[in-house]
């Protein structure tokens, strides 16, 4: 008597994580992990078994490759581009003047996150949010001043502009008393 046995694969958990990453034109590959651990898993990126480069939204799916398992994970996987400086940092006037008022500004672009944070760092331990903004120094020197443009997404980029800071305006000592 000749017996057959079939054996049904048994049933994999796959988990897909980093999801959500940011461009900088290098792959962009989601993790795959396997319970039991370290399962051959095959994964597509839109099709493709090439990861993403490019920013976008990805429909990822992980397959288990195995004689004795099988499993799968689908998900949607963003690549975000950062935000991208339009316009360079500036600080008016510059050279300033020791307690007066200095503006600085600056503007970026991001094609996939409309919401941008501005968030400045002046080189004197002082701080400041916004696309425009204002600060006064209150010592000679020149200073770093350095805009982080952040998105929602964890999309992130940064740019300096150097301001001098004397105690003159053209010359003469600034008056700052009104006299």
């Amino acid at each position: 008597v000749q017996q057959i046995l079939n054996v049904a694969q048994a049933q994999a958990v796959v988990s897909l994580s980093d999801l959500l990453q940011t461009s900088d034109n290098t792959p962009k590959a989601v993790t795959v992990t396997t319970v039991p651990f370290g399962l051959r898993v095959t994964t597509t990126y839109s099709g493709s078994t090439v990861p993403p480069t490019l920013s976008g939204t990805y429909d990822v799916v992980a397959v288990v490759k195995d004689a004795n398992w099988q499993g799968d994970a689908t998900a949607t996987m963003i690549v975000n581009a950062p935000p991208m400086i339009e316009s360079q940092p500036v600080a008016t006037p510059n050279p300033g003047i020791v307690g007066h008022v200095i503006s600085f500004f600056t503007s970026a672009i991001d094609p996939d996150e409309p919401n941008l944070h501005y968030s400045w760092q002046f080189g004197d331990g002082n701080a400041a949010n916004g696309q425009a903004t204002f600060h006064s120094y209150a010592t000679t020197g020149t200073y770093v001043a350095r805009v982080l443009i952040s998105d929602d997404r964890g999309g992130k980029t940064t740019s300096d502009v150097h301001v001098s800071i004397t105690t003159f305006d053209g010359g003469t000592e600034a008056d700052n008393d009104g006299d």
